[in-house]
């Protein structure tokens, strides 16, 4: 279903060949704008939801918060695996004050895995 629209800009910088050739360390700031449809999956309180604790609120289009993440990946020829953790500063969001607004600061952590159906021949990068 459509929840809404997300804009990311944001910076990255990967270090390739840490410690090994196949070692590679990440790091990635960016900041998030949402659409009105998305600010509203979180944050309104319509009026059949009004508790005692907890108000109407009317979400906004705008600021969601911005985004620190650190990972670190191991990549062969055709599969990889990574982990990571991040930081999620929402201080100065759009709807802070929105009763289902709990936390200016959350941390995340996460770990995958990849594996390369397809690749050139040729590096992108020597």
């Amino acid at each position: 279903r459509y929840r809404g629209l997300v804009f990311s800009p944001g910076v990255s910088i990967e270090k390739l060949r840490l410690w090994r050739d196949d070692l590679h360390l990440g790091l990635r700031f960016a900041a998030e704008w949402t659409s009105l449809e998305l600010q509203s999956y979180f944050y309104e309180v319509q009026p059949q939801y009004v508790t005692a604790t907890r108000p109407q609120y009317s979400a906004r289009a705008g600021y969601m918060g911005s985004s620190l993440i650190t990972s670190v990946g191991l990549q062969k020829k055709k599969w990889g695996v990574f982990t990571g953790v991040g930081l999620n500063i929402h201080s100065g969001a759009a709807n802070r004050r929105s009763p289902l607004f709990k936390n200016e600061l959350n941390t995340s952590a996460f770990i995958g895995f990849v594996w390369y159906f397809y690749q050139s021949s040729q590096p992108g990068y020597d």
